[in-house]
């Protein structure tokens, strides 16, 4: 998908029509499709990195996707790619000419402060620039100082009482050649875990008829545990998604594109990962990751990722 997306940024000089965007959309869908039956090397990519700015913009799964790309450039150029962390990421000039073995370059770079390459340097050394912004919800606040930024406590969601780590990342947005994006699915509520194996979801769950599904097991030894159906945490999945995930990202969306270079600019949306059902506190066994034996957290996680 990367590769597909830097191809077309770098032959689209001018804005595409709407039916050469549809052709060039639809050419991308046929290569995700694809990617199994083709590996897409560093050697082959950098080149249409040259002189770009690629920014990573979203949660700790974002981050380590930048991380992975890191790793396959560091092995690719012969020189270090390290990151100072998902929250002091400062800048990575990428897809240089590889170091030489007997070359009198340091394989990890001095320490200090380091310059940002300029445009004229990025040309002349045919490199680009990737750099990743924490951001869990993506949020747009107009300035560096808005409190959403800079205060904890007003990072703390209302709808769930879990903090949502946020850094301004709109105004490095714009300037992006490449702008690679995604959103957590919402957190289940704060208050949903009571110390007991399943929690309480009597304030979460809608009563009424939920969408048919199989019932979650519940822990016979846990007197007065809420019972919880694996069916209505897949309707407060859904719900969630609804009312929130997808009206706040449009909204993100239409912020993003005020000012934004639209004759330039590609916006990339990776999808959500799934917390894997042996990772779980129960080992997960042979579970599928929306089966509905998983515990309520799990499931609510997963739900969410299936539907964006």
């Amino acid at each position: 998908m990367l590769f597909c997306f830097a191809e077309k940024l770098g032959r689209s000089e001018t804005r595409p029509s709407h039916h050469e965007r549809v052709f060039l959309d639809s050419l991308c869908d046929f290569q995700v499709q694809d990617a199994s039956l083709r590996e897409v090397r560093i050697h082959t990519l950098c080149p249409l990195l040259a002189s770009k700015k690629i920014l990573f913009v979203g949660p700790e799964t974002t981050y380590h996707l930048h991380s992975n790309l890191l790793q396959a450039l560091e092995l690719h150029e012969n020189r270090s790619h390290s990151c100072l962390g998902s929250e002091f990421c400062t800048f990575h000039q990428i897809c240089r000419a590889p170091r030489a073995p007997d070359s009198s370059e340091p394989f990890f770079p001095p320490g200090g402060f380091t310059k940002y390459p300029s445009n004229r340097e990025l040309l002349a050394s045919k490199s680009g620039v990737l750099k990743y912004i924490l951001s869990n919800s993506l949020y747009t606040g107009p300035d560096t100082q808005d409190a959403r930024y800079v205060d904890p406590i007003a990072q703390v969601d209302r709808g769930s009482g879990v903090r949502q780590k946020e850094r301004y990342w709109i105004g490095q947005a714009r300037k992006a050649d490449l702008l690679v994006l995604n959103r957590a699915p919402l957190p289940a509520a704060a208050w949903t875990y009571d110390g007991t194996r399943w929690g309480n979801w009597s304030s979460v769950l809608l009563e009424g008829k939920p969408f048919k599904g199989a019932r979650i097991k519940q822990d016979d030894g846990q007197s007065g545990a809420t019972k919880v159906f694996g069916e209505k945490i897949l309707d407060a999945a859904l719900r969630v998604t609804v009312n929130r995930f997808l009206p706040e990202t449009i909204e993100t969306l239409k912020v993003l594109s005020r000012g934004a270079r639209q004759n330039k600019q590609r916006v990339l949306w990776h999808s959500s990962w799934y917390m894997e059902p042996t990772c779980t506190e129960d080992g997960g066994g042979k579970k599928g990751v929306l089966d509905s034996d998983l515990d309520p957290w799990t499931l609510f996680h997963n739900a969410q990722g299936t539907m964006v």
